[in-house]
C-alpha cells in the first residue's frame, strides 16, 4: 500500500492526513498515531501490515474516526462528554433490553422482535434508551415510553425546544392529533449537527430497520419527514 493509499483512507474515514501528496509527512504521520490508537493497535505512526490490515477492516464496518470522538454536551453545559453512535447498539446492552432481559428498560418489545436489544425495531424503545444511555442514567428514569408523538408531553422537567442539539430527542407527530389513533409520531436521536446545518440521527422503526443513521435537513422546518408528520421539537438532555 502505498503512502498515497493511506492518505485516501485515513481522509475517507475523517482523519486528517494532510494534503493527498504521498508524503509520509507530521500531519500524516500524526493521523496514522490516531487511527491506530483508535484501532487499539501499536501507535507507532508506521503503517506496516497490522495497520494496513486494520484501515481495510476500518473501511469495511465504517469504523469512521466520528466514533472515538467524545464532545461536550451542549445541551447541560456540564462536564459529561458525547460519543455519537453510529452503529446499532451491542447485544445485551441493558439500555436497550426490557427489565424481563435484564435491561433497564419498560418499552414494549420491538417487531420483529431483535434477539439481542429486545426494543429495538421500534422508535420508542430506541429513543428511550439512547436518551438515557447518553444521559448516563444507569436506569430508563428519563422520558417515558408513550407514543412517540407523546414524548413532550411525558418529559417531566426536561426542557425542549425547536433547535436540535446533540443528544437530544426529536418528536414529530403523526396526523392531525396527538391521540394515536391517525398514528403514533416517530422519535430520533441527534447524534451530530454538521457544518452545513444538517444533523445525523440514530433512529429505529416499527417493523425495522433495527437500527439506521440518516441526515435530515431542515428544509421547511419538518427535518426531512414526510407529509403525514410534524416536526414538534427537541428535548434536551437533562
Amino acid at each position: 500500500m502505498t503512502t498515497k493509499q493511506v492518505q485516501l483512507l485515513l481522509s475517507y474515514l475523517g482523519y486528517n492526513p494532510g494534503v493527498i501528496d504521498g508524503i509520509m509527512g507530521a500531519n500524516t504521520r500524526a493521523a496514522i498515531r490516531e487511527f491506530q490508537s483508535n484501532a487499539k493497535i501499536s501507535a507507532d505512526g508506521i503503517p506496516g501490515p497490522v495497520t494496513y490490515a486494520s484501515l481495510k477492516k476500518a473501511i469495511t464496518s465504517d469504523d469512521f474516526r466520528s466514533k472515538h470522538i467524545a464532545v461536550p454536551m451542549p445541551s447541560t453545559g456540564g462536564t459529561k462528554t458525547f460519543t455519537p453512535r453510529l452503529s446499532r447498539p451491542e447485544a445485551g446492552n441493558p439500555y436497550y433490553n426490557t427489565r424481563a432481559k435484564g435491561g433497564y428498560s419498560d418499552a414494549i418489545t420491538g417487531s420483529p422482535q431483535d434477539d439481542g436489544c429486545n426494543v429495538l425495531c421500534n422508535c420508542v424503545g430506541y429513543a428511550y434508551g439512547r436518551f438515557n444511555e447518553i444521559a448516563q442514567a444507569g436506569s430508563c428514569r428519563y422520558l417515558r415510553p408513550s407514543n412517540a408523538e407523546n414524548f413532550i408531553q411525558y418529559r417531566g422537567s426536561l426542557s425542549y425546544g425547536q433547535e436540535p442539539r446533540v443528544g437530544g430527542c426529536m418528536v414529530w407527530q403523526k396526523g392531525a392529533t396527538l391521540s394515536g389513533s391517525d398514528g403514533a409520531g416517530h422519535v430520533a436521536i441527534v447524534e451530530k449537527i454538521n457544518a452545513d446545518g444538517s444533523i445525523i440521527t440514530s433512529e429505529s422503526g416499527w417493523g425495522g430497520p433495527v437500527f439506521v443513521t440518516k441526515t435530515r435537513y431542515k428544509g421547511d422546518g419538518n427535518w426531512g419527514a414526510g407529509g403525514a408528520y410534524k416536526y414538534l421539537g427537541c428535548i434536551y438532555q437533562p
